[in-house]
């Protein structure tokens, strides 16, 4: 499971690619430029047939090379419910169908 994501704020504007979520964070590979601390926007592109989830603060907790943790700290309620019905597709094998997947 990937797909891709617009990071921006906090001197950050850059693109990446999901390749682990949860309700509380995500990794991103991306070749953008962050630091530890950093709190950046984030415009999840679940899959093209809907309106990416929009995290509104997500704080880089690690960086690994081009691997970045973040955790999620503020977004709107529905943001978030959309997130959740996603990752409980993902878990039960029904997922919304995402042609970013690998």
């Amino acid at each position: 499971m990937s797909f891709p994501v617009l990071l921006s704020g906090d001197g950050v504007a850059g693109e990446g690619l999901v390749v682990n979520i949860s309700a509380g964070g995500c990794s991103i590979n991306t070749s953008s430029l962050v630091r530890i601390g950093a709190v950046v926007k984030l415009d999840l592109k679940i899959s093209i047939d809907v309106a990416p989830v929009i995290v509104q603060a997500a704080e880089v907790r690690y960086i690994h090379g081009q691997m970045i943790g973040l955790e999620f700290t503020e977004w709107q309620q529905n943001e978030r419910g959309r997130l959740l019905l996603f990752i409980r597709g993902l878990h039960i094998g029904q997922r919304m169908p995402s042609p970013f997947a690998r």
